[in-house]
């Protein structure tokens, strides 16, 4: 069932700052165009020593920080935040992301020290009841409230109209802007300009692709989900995780996967998403060999789908 943005309130913010911390880029640009529809100033991190360091340098009203990262892990990263004395949002909500949403788990990010979770793929909706109970007062603006001349019912219709109509606007505008990542390493076919508000009609037959669950990701726009296929065709991932089985690394294979499960839900991809989960929770059991079984037809599914959306967009 695909989500309808008039069944969804949307929140509008002012002069609010949130931070997004997650290594995987197509996670930062989805979160990233969620937040500005709101109205929320974004910044991105894609890493927790990154992280570290910025929230040293400003005050943020929220932040949304990857459980699953390289490195250092979203409650490591957390934990070192809450010792730094030159932190500035010592009292900042501070929420996990996290693509495993299993019972309990929020009781369990509370314990760790995070105030919340979001469960990845991000759905706007539950950004927004995110966004109402964390942000303070004083940054949200209800709906229809902005500029809102209360003098007169007229007036009231007028700036609410207004209001709608930049709203629609800015919709447009905000998913205009591409990610650039230097570790791209596919060229795309270029589209002319009246293209880029609709779909190519070929994304629509390629197998394991719904892309009517993607759009529900992407605030049902056709743009905005556009760029998100594109990050997603960024730097072929079946090489990494050849590599990682290869050396025995499974503990990186666990987080290539993971992150191809995240991805791959958020596209609408969810039959490559679920092979992906089965090889991550079989690196996190230590179940090396069914890893190994699995490798093949993970590998097989993911090829089939990159090259099947590539020639599409």
């Amino acid at each position: 069932l695909v989500k309808q943005m008039d069944a969804v309130e949307p929140v509008h913010t002012q002069e609010a700052y949130a931070l997004v911390v997650d290594d995987v880029p197509m996670n930062l640009l989805v979160a990233k165009g969620i937040l500005k529809y709101t109205g929320i100033e974004t910044d991105t991190a894609d890493s927790g020593r990154q992280a570290l360091s910025m929230v040293c340098n400003k005050k943020y009203d929220i932040i949304f920080m990857d459980h699953v990262m390289p490195e250092m892990d979203g409650i490591a990263c957390l934990h070192q935040m809450k010792d730094l004395k030159n932190n500035q949002n010592q009292n900042t909500p501070v929420i996990a992301l996290t693509a495993n949403a299993i019972t309990g788990i929020r009781e369990e990010y509370i314990r760790t020290g995070f105030k919340d979770y979001l469960s990845k793929p991000i759905a706007e909706e539950e950004m927004y009841e995110i966004l109402k109970k964390y942000l303070p007062e004083e940054k949200i603006i209800s709906s229809g409230e902005a500029g809102l001349n209360k003098s007169t019912e007229t007036e009231q219709k007028k700036s609410a109209e207004t209001e709608q109509k930049k709203s629609a606007e800015t919709e447009h505008k905000i998913f205009a802007e591409t990610e650039q990542n230097s570790a791209a390493e596919v060229e795309l076919k270029e589209e002319s300009p009246d293209a880029a508000f609709r779909l190519p009609e070929g994304l629509r037959q390629v197998p394991g692709l719904d892309v009517d669950a993607g759009l529900g990701f992407c605030l049902n726009n056709e743009e905005f989900y556009l760029n998100v296929l594109r990050e997603y065709l960024k730097g072929e991932k079946s090489r990494n995780l050849n590599e990682a089985l290869e050396q025995g690394d499974f503990e990186q294979y666990r987080i290539l996967a993971h992150a191809l499960k995240s991805t791959s839900m958020n596209i609408g991809a969810k039959e490559l998403s679920e092979e992906a989960a089965v090889s991550e929770e079989a690196c996190k059991a230590g179940d090396f060999e069914k890893v190994r079984e699995r490798h093949e037809e993970l590998i097989k599914q993911y090829k089939e789908l990159y090259t099947a959306i590539l020639m599409a967009v």
